[in-house]
């Protein structure tokens, strides 16, 4: 039963609106009363058995514990009976892929379709990574969301599943889409990291290719239906980047890729080859212990659009006046009091202290760059009266008031070029009395 306009869920979100329907349910945007912000409601109404149920509750708490910069956060979740299961999520203003291809009607150039799709290899390295692993199984062009900022976002778990490979994936949640569901999604057989591989490798090709998916995998089993290399429908393609992508979309999981790790080293060799650069290969992620495990998962939230240590590609940043063209970036630092962080975990601040924050770009000889090159904007969540947003030519911001008021605050601060933003970091303050 669809949920009209107005509806008001558990006497606090009110629906505003119908934002999109899958095989799982459909998608609403609400608005809560109690927090006053705008959330995604995530409704899914395939099954109500007891067990369903169960699943449901034990999935739901496991995804409100992710915090990433590439994810929206799972707030709430409830049942109503006789109605559906219900998640509440951030609301992630932006232009999904299919719509932006739609809007376009053209492929995506190359360097941006592959540092986007980085972007969701990162989101599921960090789902991948969980106990049990999470596997999102409903990667497409709908569900990958770029911001106004250009940050990606991988929506909607309505079928994500927790990885048991002892358990074979029931068909009430399986969730098929053509095109970009793999053959084990047709199947009895269970879905893991490869899986999620292959629907985005079928994301990689569809945006490079103006939205045409390959073949279904049933099809490419059944009937033998090849999948017609993307460079044949699009010459822009390159060799490399059309070698991971048809990687990506083998049948059998052996011949895919095993980790996301894998294919997010293989697209950014792509794009070094495509820019005759060399880039450090990124090693696995470690899950976190002890102590820096609960604050990540208490709510650390960091993104580097720019990889530290790596090479900064394609945004544009050359000069193309006669003044000497500007260094390419190599490397970002950001200092507290001029000390470097060294963590991405909390970091510890004393209430009614004013650290400095300064962001730093450093070219291959680990020479600063000119911070006047950029306009940098600093933003506080939640805002406090003292420290108010700034757009500024400054690549430095000094917190006039750490509020004791508050157990933690969010800095976050954007670089710009040009008007472009490039650069996006997250610094959360744990907040001590001093």
């Amino acid at each position: 039963m669809a949920l009209a306009v107005e509806n008001i869920l558990q006497d606090r979100y009110r629906i505003e609106g119908f934002l999109k329907r899958g095989g799982m349910g459909a998608v609403y945007k609400a608005w809560d009363m109690a927090l006053k912000v705008p959330v995604a409601v995530k409704e899914n109404t395939i099954e109500a058995s007891p067990k369903a149920k169960e699943q449901f509750e034990r999935e739901a708490q496991i995804l409100a514990r992710l915090h990433h910069p590439n994810l929206p956060r799972v707030t709430n979740h409830f049942t109503i009976a006789d109605q559906g299961q219900y998640l509440i999520m951030d609301f992630v203003e932006g232009e999904s892929l299919s719509d932006l291809l739609r809007r376009l009607n053209q492929p995506l150039p190359n360097q941006e379709a592959l540092s986007w799709i980085k972007q969701v290899c990162e989101a599921l390295e960090y789902l991948h990574n969980q106990t049990p692993p999470i596997i999102h199984r409903d990667i497409k062009p709908q569900n990958i969301i770029v911001t106004p900022a250009g940050q990606v976002m991988l929506v909607d778990f309505g079928i994500a599943k927790l990885y048991d490979p002892h358990q074979d994936t029931t068909i009430g949640a399986r969730g098929i889409t053509p095109g970009y569901s793999p053959l084990e999604q047709y199947t009895h057989d269970p879905t893991d990291a490869r899986s999620d591989i292959y629907a985005l490798g079928a994301t990689l090709y569809a945006i490079l290719t103006i939205g045409k998916p390959p073949p279904e995998s049933i099809h490419r089993r059944l009937k033998d239906t090849p999948v017609t290399p993307p460079s044949r429908l699009n010459p822009a393609v390159n060799s490399q980047a059309e070698k991971v992508i048809l990687k990506s979309l083998e049948i059998t999981t052996e011949r895919r890729y095993q980790t996301v790790i894998d294919f997010y080293n293989d697209l950014e060799n792509t794009l070094a080859v495509a820019d005759g650069k060399t880039i450090k290969r990124k090693e696995p992620e470690q899950p976190p212990s002890g102590k820096a495990k609960l604050l990540l998962f208490a709510g650390a939230a960091i993104m580097l659009i720019l990889l530290v240590g790596g090479v900064f590609l394609g945004l544009g940043l050359g000069s193309t006046s006669s003044t000497p063209a500007m260094p390419a970036i190599k490397q970002s630092v950001i200092e507290i009091d001029g000390s470097p962080i060294q963590t991405d975990d909390f970091q510890p601040v004393a209430c009614d202290s004013s650290p400095r924050l300064e962001v730093k770009f450093l070219a291959a000889n680990g020479v600063p760059i000119e911070a006047a090159n950029f306009s940098y904007n600093w933003r506080f969540e939640p805002d406090d009266q003292y420290n108010e947003d700034k757009l500024n030519s400054s690549n430095y911001a000094t917190i006039y008031h750490v509020p004791c008021e508050l157990d933690s605050q969010t800095v976050i601060v954007q670089a710009q070029k040009d008007g472009q933003t490039f650069f996006t970091k997250s610094l959360l303050f744990d907040i001590s009395e001093k």
